[in-house]
């Protein structure tokens, strides 16, 4: 400082290493405040960034799931088709026209992430009727509904799962009928499926249906629902409890 100023600010006698210990003592301060704050900033742009990237996964996820729904059906139903064709069934025309307005509905609607709960019943309605085709009659379905509220939207294909399962694994007949509720007021989805076991149980190969739907559930309703599955005396029994908030 004297050669350049012209002036000191500490005795002519001071060491160095009292002068760099000095100007560290007070630099101290400063230099901790400004590492903290940028370790603080730094820790929100990190938390940001992996934040932005779970969500990113979650869509992708979703979009992903979404996407095994529309091949998941079409293989179940050409291969209800297929053993009409076979045993060259009367059912097998209607069958096939019942299969067209189903893809026709799934290919409108499997692109929304949401669908109108009045929809969705819609759909199974056309599901049903193409399903009992191959067995004894619709009088094999015993489809209980009270909406009390018409506003609930759902994601896109939430109800089916169960009754595809029923179908595929289930033995439904006059005498063991495939057993379907829904109760909806402002509040709470109550959807309850029940059917026989096919003798010999399910099969090994078991389908996406279920573990898809409990992954979209998870996503869309987390802490908002309860999924429980039952076989009790060779029945089982689904049922979905959605809280709304």
């Amino acid at each position: 400082m004297p050669i350049f100023a012209g002036m000191r600010n500490y005795h002519p006698n001071t060491t160095f290493g009292f002068y760099a210990i000095d100007n560290l003592y007070y630099a101290f301060q400063p230099i901790i405040l400004s590492t903290a704050l940028w370790l603080i900033l730094y820790t929100i742009r990190l938390i940001s960034k992996q934040s932005n990237l779970i969500e990113e996964n979650k869509n992708t996820e979703i979009k992903f799931l979404r996407s095994q729904l529309n091949p998941h059906f079409i293989f179940n139903s050409l291969n209800n088709i297929y053993s009409l064709v076979y045993f060259k069934s009367e059912k097998s025309l209607p069958a096939i026209e019942e299969l067209g307005k189903l893809m026709r509905y799934n290919t409108y609607n499997s692109d929304k992430e949401w669908m109108d709960i009045e929809e969705e019943l819609h759909y199974i309605h056309s599901f049903i009727s193409l399903e009992t085709l191959r067995i004894s009659s619709e009088d094999c379905i015993d489809l209980q509904v009270e909406l009390n509220n018409k506003q609930i939207k759902l994601p896109t294909f939430t109800l089916i799962t169960f009754i595809e399962n029923a179908f595929k694994h289930g033995e439904i007949t006059n005498t063991s009928p495939l057993v379907i509720s829904l109760f909806t007021d402002d509040k709470t989805l109550l959807y309850k499926v029940k059917n026989k076991i096919k003798d010999g149980g399910k099969d090994q190969q078991k389908g996406i249906g279920i573990q898809n739907l409990k992954k979209r559930l998870d996503h869309y309703y987390p802490n908002q629902y309860h999924l429980i599955e039952t076989i009790t005396n060779g029945e089982f029994e689904a049922t979905l409890t959605i809280t709304f908030r």
